[in-house]
């Protein structure tokens, strides 16, 4: 019996020993993986452990990523250079997400295509530069438009839908593209609408939508939706918008999503708003849904996208499935970014949801890492670039995207 009872003492006496080594070995410092080494030209996570040192002022904690400069990996293929221009660096990123040279609209013109990109000038207008894929030129517009339309008949409208270098807003809510005069021309009968308003400190831009019938739906933030047929040119005032939104798509049904995220204080007390509405044309009613107790509240999404199965995505953040169930999106280690912002801290940041591919890819802007895809069948992501870009598709199935001042297109269909 004595025996027994040293043998169970000796093996109590391990397993504590077994426990002490594990507690260690999870307080260390995790490791991070070597950054110029990718799987499946996917980059790394700046770190793949479980967690990753909170820095707060400690300066000589190891920075890994702060240096990474990775461009897009092939498929993807360098088309052209953009065009020269006095005072634009296409390696300058000091305005970080502010500076992002995006391609704007790809319009399909007769036998070629026109790659329309907005870039931002220091203290200058924007410039509008089309690039023509059969004689491989570029044309530039000094032109502040952020956002181009493509009608049925192959017009380009233009809107004003972020914020600019120069002013936060002007007058001009749409803009129709005259061709002969190589200019945007107001549309008169919208002159009075604003394209956007500053609330609290905040910016929130008026959004300009088209629909398969030809009729452009425009929101402005505090005022209403209103309804524009550019064929009788009558505008219409449909339903009071009392609130502000960060963003608003077309469903496949003919309504309208927006995304309501709102910050104040009222009666001296802050309060934060985090909506969907739902607009239905047919009832001219709005339908709200809460979203503040439903999925977690911080990072917020800015951004919303409906994808070919009718899943409604916020951002990185959530997703509502075609069955209106929402699901929380796990945290990928990829969003994490080396940058420290005020509290000297690495965070965990929201990425802009930016498009769905003709392969159900879905692709997404990190303002410090750079562009990311998921594969939402799968469930895997890939950073594949630190270059800061948006997406756009052809009508060929090609991707089009900016990097390091070169036009980079990717074959789908190869």
């Amino acid at each position: 019996m004595k025996s027994g009872r040293r043998s169970y003492k000796f093996q109590f006496i391990l397993l504590i020993l077994l426990l002490s080594a594990c507690d260690v070995q999870a307080m260390t410092e995790p490791e991070s993986l070597p950054i110029n080494e990718t799987t499946d030209k996917c980059i790394p996570p700046i770190y793949d452990a479980f967690s990753y040192p909170v820095v707060g002022y400690d300066k000589n904690l190891p920075n890994p990523g702060n240096n990474l400069v990775v461009l897009p990996p092939s498929p993807w293929q360098v088309v052209t250079s953009l065009p020269q221009i006095e005072d634009v660096d296409y390696g300058d990123d000091s305005y970080g997400q502010m500076s992002v040279i995006n391609i704007v609209q790809i319009r399909h013109v007769e036998n070629h295509l026109e790659i329309w990109v907005s870039i931002p000038v220091r203290a200058k207008p924007t410039y509008l530069a089309i690039y023509r894929t059969d004689t491989r030129e570029w044309k530039l517009i000094p032109e502040q438009i952020t956002s181009l339309i493509v009608d049925k008949n192959g017009s380009l409208w233009g809107s004003h839908s972020e914020y600019t270098l120069i002013q936060p807003f002007d007058m001009r809510v749409l803009s129709k593209y005259d061709e002969q005069e190589n200019i945007f021309k107001i549309e008169e009968d919208l002159r009075s609408l604003h394209s956007g308003i500053e609330k609290d400190g905040f910016y929130y831009y008026s959004k300009v939508l088209l629909d398969k019938n030809g009729i452009f739906w425009i929101l402005v933030p505090t005022d209403a939706i209103y309804s524009y047929d550019p064929t009788t040119r009558k505008v219409i005032r449909l339903i009071d918008l009392p609130s502000t939104f960060r963003d608003a798509q077309l469903d496949p049904n003919g309504g309208i999503y927006l995304l309501v995220s709102e910050f104040g204080y009222e009666s001296g007390h802050e309060y934060h708003r985090y909506l969907i509405e739902h607009y239905q044309p047919k009832t001219n009613k709005i339908e709200t849904f809460d979203l503040n107790y439903s999925i977690e509240p911080i990072p917020f999404a800015n951004n919303i996208l409906i994808d070919h199965m009718g899943r409604l995505w916020l951002d990185n953040i959530a997703y509502r499935d075609e069955n209106k169930v929402w699901y929380q999106i796990q945290r990928s280690p990829i969003f994490v970014s080396h940058s420290k912002e005020a509290s000297n801290d690495r965070k965990y940041k929201s990425a802009k949801i930016l498009m769905e591919s003709s392969d159900g890819r879905l692709w997404f802007l990190h303002r410090e890492n750079g562009m990311i895809y998921l594969d939402p069948e799968k469930g895997e992501w890939c950073w594949f670039t630190t270059y800061k870009s948006n997406i756009m598709e052809d009508t060929d199935h090609n991707l089009w995207m900016i990097a390091d001042g070169e036009l980079y297109k990717y074959p789908l269909n190869p």
